[in-house]
């Protein structure tokens, strides 16, 4: 791969991190609560919620927290990178695109334990 800029250019990384800083926490974070709470409404369980529990509210609030914040994090760090560094200077295309993998790998392990954690807890 060639020279891959932070904002600049057709493939820049931000146009594949931001997207995926928004939207990786905010599927996973509300996937996980609503097979929660689908588990929760089972018989046998242990696992009770509360009676005046709104669960549409509750799984889209905490997915879109969840998702925002991991934006505005992620956006903070890039822009302070880009200011940090010179003009024109440009990334391995590899590198960046493994470091996104390994970003990837992590926000999912972390918004996969959250809503499980926030829920039994």
């Amino acid at each position: 791969m060639n020279t891959v800029y932070l904002f600049q250019g057709k493939y820049c990384f931000a146009r594949f991190l931001l997207p995926m800083a928004l939207l990786l926490p905010f599927i996973i974070t509300y996937d996980i609560l609503k097979r929660i709470v689908v588990f929760s409404q089972r018989d046998d369980t242990i696992l009770e919620l509360p009676d005046r529990f709104t669960k549409n509210k509750f799984m889209f609030t905490m997915a879109a927290i969840n998702g925002v914040a991991t934006l505005i994090v992620v956006l903070t760090i890039t822009l302070c990178v880009q200011i940090n560094i010179p003009d024109h200077y440009g990334f391995n295309g590899t590198a960046l695109s493994v470091l996104l993998g390994i970003i990837a790998g992590i926000l999912s392990i972390i918004f996969a334990l959250l809503p499980i954690k926030k829920i039994i807890l």
